[in-house]
């Protein structure tokens, strides 16, 4: 059996477009499929949609009145240990999935046996009229079944070894409630375990960005926030001292190639104006990281968490 866990907050038409693609991908799959719903923060409607898919799926319903999505994905976890799924998988409520999601997940588990979480990607689905910096942006490609130190775990399939008394015992740290970070750190730890981490780019999720969010300046400020989470993880696991020299050393880096691409996506815009703006966006977000790796060298993340967008 497999464990679908989605955590949702004040966004019961997202939860629903999720869960409708969800369905396709349960009955696609032919798989005996839970899905473990968690409503976060105020109840706001997550109930009663959970209840109108409940004669399509198996299905349920748990609450966490503890705003954060690290409470909310513990909450995930604690109800699939109650259950005997021997794998969980991880969607978010602002996304939906491929119809063959699901088999595609399940595939790479046979195909690797040695592997403890598969991570698949997150396409984002951008406005027309949202920034061309921003939609310039593309993510890595990644050959499939490459290992990897961590990834998102809005599109993850991770083996209850992870998170069982009898495995490597873990959970979301507390520390990241607020702010984010904790998949990150969650799979680096895996890590630590001896867990194998495989990259699966079949296993298509998809999201679809708010105009609020396509803004240049709203990206400048995720890629700074992400970096400076990045920075704390670094100091809470090795300590303050090496942690923000390593965070030095990483802003250096970010500094000098944000200035290489910058150079170079300005004599390339001439000739090619899509090549042009992906170096530029390149370097507006390696310059973003850089500064927010050096922020977190004296402060904390903030607690982006409490508040929401979507609907």
């Amino acid at each position: 059996m497999i464990a679908i866990g989605v955590c949702t907050r004040e966004r019961p038409k997202m939860l629903t477009e999720l869960l409708e693609s969800c369905v396709k991908a349960i009955q696609l799959s032919g798989e005996a499929v839970i899905v473990i719903v968690v409503e976060n923060g105020p109840k706001s409607g997550a109930k009663g949609v959970v209840a109108q898919f409940s004669a399509r799926i198996n299905i349920t319903w748990r609450y966490s009145a503890l705003t954060g999505l690290t409470n909310a994905r513990n909450t995930v976890i604690d109800a699939f240990l109650e259950t005997n799924a021997d794998w969980l998988a991880f969607v978010d409520d602002d996304e939906t999935v491929a119809p063959d999601w699901l088999v595609e997940l399940l595939a790479a588990r046979q195909k690797f046996p040695d592997t403890s979480v598969f991570v698949g990607p997150t396409h984002k689905l951008f406005p027309d009229n949202a920034s061309p910096l921003v939609k310039a942006i593309t993510t890595r490609k990644l050959k499939y079944g490459a290992r990897i130190a961590h990834g998102g775990t809005g599109n993850s399939l991770l083996q209850r070894w992870v998170f069982a008394d009898d495995g490597a015992a873990l959970r979301f740290d507390m520390r990241y409630n607020l702010v984010g970070g904790e998949d990150a750190d969650l799979f680096l730890r895996v890590g630590d375990s001896g867990g194998i981490i495989r990259h699966i780019p079949t296993a298509l999720a998809y999201a679809i960005i708010p105009a609020e969010r396509t803004g240049i300046g709203y990206q400048i400020r995720k890629w700074h926030h992400q970096a400076q989470i990045n920075g704390n993880i670094l100091s809470d696991r090795k300590g303050p001292i090496r942690g923000r020299f390593l965070a030095v050393i990483l802003a250096v880096k970010l500094f000098v190639r944000a200035t290489a691409h910058l150079l170079l996506g300005a004599l390339v815009l001439v000739g090619s104006e899509r090549r042009g703006l992906y170096l530029i966006s390149r370097a507006i977000m390696q310059a973003s990281r850089a500064f927010g790796f050096l922020t977190s060298i004296w402060r904390s993340a903030p607690p982006i968490y409490l508040s929401v967008d979507g609907q």
